[in-house]
C-alpha cells in the first residue's frame, strides 16, 4: 500500500519543485549523459 502511494507523491513533489528553474539545465544533462552513452556503446561495438 505504500508504494502507489509514494510513487504518486514523490513525482508531483519532484516536479513542482524542479520545473521552474532547472529545466533546461536537467535536459541538456540528460542529453549529454545520452550522449556519452551512445559514443561508449559505438565506440565498444
Amino acid at each position: 500500500a505504500w508504494a502507489p502511494n509514494f510513487a504518486g507523491s514523490a513525482p508531483k513533489t519532484n516536479i513542482v519543485a524542479a520545473a521552474p528553474v532547472p529545466e533546461p539545465t536537467t535536459v541538456a544533462a540528460l542529453g549529454l549523459g545520452l550522449l556519452a552513452l551512445a559514443r561508449r556503446r559505438r565506440a565498444r561495438a
